[in-house]
C-alpha cells in the first residue's frame, strides 16, 4: 500500500518536473520574443498570439542564449526589490498599528 502511493507520488513530481522544464522554455522563448520589433504589441502578453514562425524561432534561440547564463537587467531586479520592500514596509507597519490599537500597547 505504502508502496503504492509513493510510486505514484514519484510519477506525480517526475510529471511535474517535466512540466515546469516546459514552461521554463516556454518563458524564455516568450521573453525573447518580446524583444523583437516584428512582434506585435498585443502578442508580447500571450504566447499564442505569436506567430508560430517566430515562436519557434525564439525557442532555438532560447536554448543557445540561456545555456551561456541567464540575461542580467539589474535596473528591473532594484525595482522590483524596491516594489517589494515598499509592499512588506507597508504592511509591517499596518500590522504595528493593528496590534497597539487591539491590545492597547503602548511605546515608552
Amino acid at each position: 500500500m505504502i508502496n503504492k502511493i509513493l510510486n505514484k507520488f514519484k510519477m506525480t513530481f517526475q510529471s511535474l518536473k517535466i512540466n515546469i522544464k516546459k514552461l521554463k522554455k516556454e518563458i524564455k522563448a516568450l521573453y525573447l520574443a518580446s524583444k523583437r520589433r516584428d512582434v506585435p504589441w498585443y502578442a508580447k502578453l500571450v504566447i499564442l498570439l505569436v506567430p508560430s514562425d517566430i515562436m519557434n524561432e525564439c525557442r532555438e534561440q532560447s536554448e543557445n542564449i540561456f545555456k551561456e547564463g541567464k540575461p542580467k537587467n539589474w535596473i528591473a531586479g532594484s525595482i522590483i526589490i524596491f516594489i517589494w520592500v515598499v509592499f512588506l514596509t507597508y504592511i509591517l507597519i499596518k500590522l504595528f498599528k493593528y496590534l497597539l490599537n487591539n491590545h492597547n500597547l503602548s511605546i515608552s
